[in-house]
């Protein structure tokens, strides 16, 4: 799970750097999203897990986000504004 924490946060990085945004709406935005959560041996609360599957949506979910973010701004994204990938 670590790893896929991981990948998504570099990620998250990668495309924040490209378009030139700020992080933060990046990580909000992929922490919003749904995740699994399971219980682990030894772990008193369950932890946030991710599907192998949900990585590749979040990266590209996180791409949108930043073409958004950079496109209209982070507080119009606050506001509800759609994704511009939106059909």
């Amino acid at each position: 799970m670590q790893d896929r924490e991981s990948e998504l946060l570099g990620c998250a990085k990668a495309w924040s750097q490209r378009f030139n945004v700020p992080l933060a709406p990046l990580m909000e935005r992929l922490h919003d999203a749904p995740a699994v959560h399971v219980q682990l041996p030894g772990h008193g609360q369950p932890q946030r897990a991710y599907l192998e599957s949900d990585v590749r949506q979040r990266c590209a979910d996180l791409i949108a986000a930043a073409d958004d973010v950079a496109t209209y701004g982070a507080d119009r994204r606050w506001r509800g504004m759609p994704s511009s990938r939106a059909g």
